[in-house]
Order: C-alpha cells, then sequence, then structure tokens
C-alpha cells in the first residue's frame, strides 16, 4: 500500500510505495497505482525537466487500474529513458534496474524522483493534494492516502 512520508517540519510531503513495482517486483495493486499515476501525469505534461522534453511513448495509451501490464511497462521504459539517458537527462546515467521502481526505504531514486518532479512541473500545492492535471487518481487509491 502506498503512503507518505513527511519532513520533520511537515512539508515536501514523498509519495511513496511499500512494495516494488515493475518486472519481477510484487506488484500490489495500490503501488502500481501511484506509478502509473505519476508515469501519466509526468510524461503527458509534455514540460521540460532540466533539459529534457516530457512526452509519452507512442502507442495506445492507458488507464490507472493499478495492473502492472505492457503499456505501464512502456511508459516506465520512456520514463527511464528520458530521465536517465546518457547526454540530455537528469542524472546521465544508466537507470538502476531498469524497468523497476522499488520502495523509498530501498533506495527508491525512481519513485523519490518522480515526487521531485511532480513537484517542479506542477507546483507544491498540486503535488502536496495529488491533483495532478492529466490524470485523476482512483478514489480507491485516494482513500488511503487522503482522508475526509
Amino acid at each position: 500500500m502506498p503512503y507518505i512520508l513527511l519532513r520533520d517540519d511537515g512539508t515536501q510531503p514523498l509519495f511513496t510505495i511499500d512494495h516494488g513495482v515493475g518486472v519481477g517486483m510484487a506488484n500490489q495493486r495500490k503501488d502500481v497505482a501511484l506509478v502509473q499515476y505519476f508515469l501519466r501525469n509526468l510524461l503527458y505534461s509534455h514540460k521540460l525537466y532540466r533539459g529534457v522534453a516530457l512526452k509519452e511513448p507512442l502507442g495506445p495509451g492507458f488507464d490507472i487500474t493499478g495492473i502492472w501490464d505492457s503499456e505501464s511497462a512502456a511508459y516506465l521504459k520512456r520514463w527511464e529513458e528520458l530521465v536517465y539517458a546518457p547526454g540530455n537527462a537528469t542524472f546521465n546515467t544508466p537507470a538502476p534496474f531498469p524497468g523497476t521502481v522499488v520502495p523509498t526505504r530501498r533506495g527508491g531514486q525512481k519513485i523519490n524522483e518522480m515526487n521531485q518532479m511532480s513537484r517542479v512541473i506542477f507546483g507544491e500545492s498540486l503535488h502536496n493534494a495529488l491533483k495532478l492535471p492529466h490524470a485523476f487518481m482512483p478514489d480507491w487509491l485516494r482513500a488511503d492516502l487522503f482522508y475526509k
């Protein structure tokens, strides 16, 4: 189940996963849905991030279902190519464990970067509320992260 980590001062919440997502990972439904949510919003933004133009891969889009499928894998691969590509991306190093996203407590560089990208591209308030403009978060996921 996804959860939120908070700094001592309560700023900059980090939305993270509890189990791994992607190739050979646990792919628990709500963890997958959070990764899908970030991937869809970031790649559909068509924004520049540290000199990299974000854009979805060719082919069909995907819905936030919580099921890790070929479309989800294609979006993660595209995100990794953009963010980790030598010479023109954020890290300028190969992606660690391609095709996977691990929890923050296990080193989660990718989920942490998705949070940071979301914060920079969409702003603190939209990120902190997870009300990003290119996909709605399913109620069955939102209820685990926020209360009314």
